[in-house]
């Protein structure tokens, strides 16, 4: 039994050991399974809280740059102040051009902001307005073309095919046609559909 014992504590020693050594090596170098012995080189953790933030509104990333520039004008302030002894009238124009400098900066970097903005509105505008346009003339394109096949074809099976389309789109169509040919689709159709399709948008 202590045998058994002294070979089990000596597999865990082992075991425990090896998986270490086996821990230790593959942090400090590349891949010790390929037999690559190249040190790894530690990299600067970055900074995850830079890469997600984001102003959601304008307001908020100006106030963000007003109180960065308000940070750096007091440590540059204090740095004055420790470093240079002047008298206090000097010290006051400082802080005034500094301060003057640091909201003409954060007023140009709002109207940027602003400019930008706008752009991006304004493309976003053209974007939407030209897939409605061309959405609108392949719809209706489709609507022409899809109109001539069912006037050709036998009432009965037009009616039938047109209401498996939606109500608006069957509308459509109906109201493309000719009226004679409309009217012979629709005597087809049972009362509700008629309803449907006949009534006002």
């Amino acid at each position: 039994m202590k045998t058994i014992i002294i070979y089990v504590l000596a597999f865990v020693l082992a075991f425990a050991g090896v998986t270490g050594v086996i821990y230790l090596l593959n942090n400090r170098y590349e891949n010790i399974f390929a037999f690559n012995f190249t040190e790894v080189k530690i990299e600067e953790p970055v900074d995850s809280t830079a890469l997600t933030e984001y102003p959601v509104s304008l307001d908020e990333y100006t106030k963000q740059v007003i109180s960065e520039i308000k940070g750096e004008l007091i440590d540059t302030l204090a740095k004055l102040n420790q470093k240079v002894v002047v008298d206090t009238v000097y010290k006051e124009i400082v802080k005034d051009e500094l301060l003057l400098d640091s909201l003409k900066k954060a007023e140009q970097a709002k109207l940027a902001a602003n400019r930008a903005a706008e752009e991006k509105t304004k493309e976003l505008e053209v974007l939407k307005n030209q897939t409605q346009v061309a959405s609108s003339a392949e719809y209706k394109e489709w609507i022409s073309s899809t109109v001539k096949l069912y006037e050709s074809m036998d009432s009965k099976k037009a009616a039938k095919i047109i209401s498996g389309y939606s109500d608006n789109v069957a509308r459509d169509l109906i109201y493309s046609m000719k009226k004679k040919k409309a009217a012979e689709i629709l005597s087809n159709l049972n009362s509700e559909q008629i309803v449907k399709l006949t009534q006002a948008k």
